[in-house]
């Protein structure tokens, strides 16, 4: 699923040091200034509350206005909810290929105006606690990616400025240094490594090692023209971070191949952890204990027991834009090893995102869980994703997700789970049996008190078309034991299996939320039902819903008009936000995957 919502930035770059000599330092810049009296706000920003004319009778809900002395105003609060404006800075330009820096500058000339900022569209920092009260305003940006939304309620701003700069490449290879590993060595922090385009391979050019530094390496032609190609047989993965490198050590840009790391032997979770290149984890990347940013990558062909593409253990990496597929995990010890997380295997109280990726046609081995992602008494963000067509050679618990664990708690909102084949849970599989029964024992039916479980928060998801490979009775949607499951504004349809959702009912007064949802032969809940979601094609996995408004064909990567309208369209949940879905729309978001996003169905206003 590729969604205009969260495409990278490349900065169209303006050379302007002598307008603002304070950011000479900065290669390359990007200015934005707006001071609303052209009213092109409408049409820049990302997504907005209605304007509506000053004075007139008040809307039904928040609102933005222009003042008659050229300045844009917030409505007063409305139901506790105040107007909002957001920005997605640069507009109309490219993808950056490092990180970005500099401002967003406002006036506030009346009230208090709050603030967000993310790096992905999805998660933003908290709200500052006092605001922003009368004055000029600059807010710091220094992020991959650089999105804001504004809110307030009685509130009159003017003079929107930004001004962003990213560096240009410092060291170059092959032209300054002959491999990228050699580049690294000799880069400081702060360095911008360009690689030129070629397939590259031998020392130097796998087990690429960032040494800790903040760096950015880049390709400068694209991940379809830089490949890393690490196929031997001892077995080579592409890069290993593992010296507490943060988000400004940036990966952009190349297609890794062929990584392996053979054995099947992981530490257990009640062993103390030593770091190891050759732990078999992350065939292709392998993250331990450190956080990079992992953006516009492909990584395919890779295998090891625990993350055949990705393998993170103890750190918080954004992973960006990629696709990680043909990947496999498991199979490579002594034993027939089980595998965890053909695509990408998450360990040891890890907290990832995972946003606009591709994760397909991965495979575990026998007794394999998470054919697409593992994860483990861990936290993963889980958004804007394609997670579709994974599967294993034997059997397998969760074919596009399993989370499992004390404690672990995946978020995962407006992605497609389609076509994944599972023995359980071909979609979603959650489990906490072993830590939250006593002794670990199920046959005991006793559970231990106070154990923290498996949440799993599923929020404007389709997960559809997901297959058995064993027994029809199981589960082909969702399955959970031991486990808080929170399910709204999805669609759950055409899987495999008796139901589409099954939740144990051990944990005392909670079977699990499903709210305004709609499941496949019904489910108790504000706002559910059990309506054909008139998908675009199912034969071709296009599942869109169906609009006479308007559909978006990611074939044409333009809009079609159907006959018919899904029910599925404005019967999300009327408090969220329908964020940056497009016009015509009746306010309230829609169902499903592209709910909330800007290839949402259009309906009548």
């Amino acid at each position: 699923m590729r969604l205009p919502v969260l495409n990278l930035f490349f900065i169209t770059f303006i050379i302007s040091a002598a307008v603002y000599p304070a950011f000479g330092q900065g290669n390359s810049t990007y200015q934005y200034t707006d001071d609303f009296t052209s009213h092109k706000v409408e049409d820049d920003a990302y997504f907005h509350s209605i304007f509506w004319p000053e004075g007139a009778f008040p809307p039904p809900e928040p609102y933005l206005y222009y003042t008659n002395s050229g300045q844009l105003g917030f409505g007063d609060l409305h139901g506790g909810k105040s107007a909002h404006l957001a920005y997605h800075f640069p507009i109309d330009s490219e993808e950056s290929k490092t990180v970005v820096s500099g401002y967003i500058e406002i006036d506030v000339n009346e009230g208090t105006l709050n603030y967000s900022l993310s790096s992905d569209g999805f998660t933003w920092s908290s709200l500052q606690e006092q605001g922003l009260e009368a004055g000029t305003h600059k807010i710091p940006i220094d992020s991959v990616n650089c999105y804001v939304i504004f809110y307030g309620a009685g509130t009159i701003v003017d003079n929107l400025k930004v001004f962003l700069y990213s560096y240009q490449a410092t060291i170059r290879v092959p032209e300054n240094y002959s491999t990228i590993q050699l580049a690294i060595d000799k880069a400081e922090d702060g360095d911008i490594i360009e690689v030129a385009p070629n397939i590259y391979s031998g020392d130097g050019f796998w087990d690429i090692d960032f040494r800790g530094k903040v760096i950015t390496v880049y390709s400068q032609a694209g991940p379809e023209q830089t490949i890393i190609d690490c196929r031997s047989e001892e077995g080579h993965r592409g890069f290993y971070f593992h010296q507490g490198e943060e988000p400004n050590s940036v990966l952009r840009g190349f297609t890794i191949i062929g990584g392996y790391k053979p054995g099947s032997e992981i530490p257990p979770d009640d062993v103390l952890w030593y770091s190891d290149p050759n732990h078999p984890i992350g065939g292709g990347i392998y993250c331990e204990y450190s956080s990079p940013s992992i953006v516009n990558c492909i990584i395919k062909e890779c295998s090891t027991e625990l993350g055949g593409g990705i393998g993170i253990v103890g750190g918080s990496p954004e992973i960006i834009d990629c696709v990680i597929e043909d990947c496999n995990a498991g199979g490579f010890g002594s034993a027939e090893s089980g595998g965890r997380g053909a695509g990408i295997g998450i360990l040891r109280n890890s907290d990832v995102s995972i946003i606009n990726c591709k994760i397909k046609n991965n495979n575990g081995y026998y007794n394999s869980y998470g054919g697409g992602i593992y994860c483990w008494q861990s936290t993963a963000t889980i958004a804007d994703c394609d997670i579709s067509l994974n599967s294993a050679y034997g059997n397998l618990k969760g074919g596009g997700i399993y989370c499992g664990g004390a404690s672990s708690n995946v978020i995962i909102k407006n992605c497609l789970i389609a076509s994944n084949t599972a023995e359980f849970g071909s979609g979603i599989f959650t489990d906490s049996v072993n830590l939250a029964y006593k002794n670990g024992n199920p046959a005991s039916g006793e559970l231990e008190p106070n154990t923290p479980i498996c949440t799993a928060n599923i929020t404007n998801c389709t997960i559809v078309n997901n297959k058995l490979s064993g027994s029809l009775d199981q589960i082909g949607g969702i399955q959970s034991f031991i486990s808080y499951i929170i399910i709204k504004n999805s669609i759950i349809w055409l899987n495999d299996g008796q139901q589409q959702i099954w939740m144990d009912d051990v944990i005392l007064d909670y079977d699990g939320i499903v709210l305004y949802s709609n499941i496949q032969g019904g489910y108790q809940g504000d706002g559910n039902i059990n309506e054909d979601p008139l998908f675009a094609s199912v034969e071709t996995g296009d599942y869109h819903l169906k609009s006479t408004y308007g559909r978006y064909d990611p074939a044409l990567e333009g809009w079609v008009i159907d006959e018919v309208d899904s029910n599925c369209i404005d019967t999300g949940d009327p408090q969220n936000r329908v964020g940056p879905e497009p016009s015509p729309n009746g306010k309230i978001i829609n169902m499903g995957a592209y709910g909330g996003t800007l290839e949402a169905s259009k309906s009548f206003s």
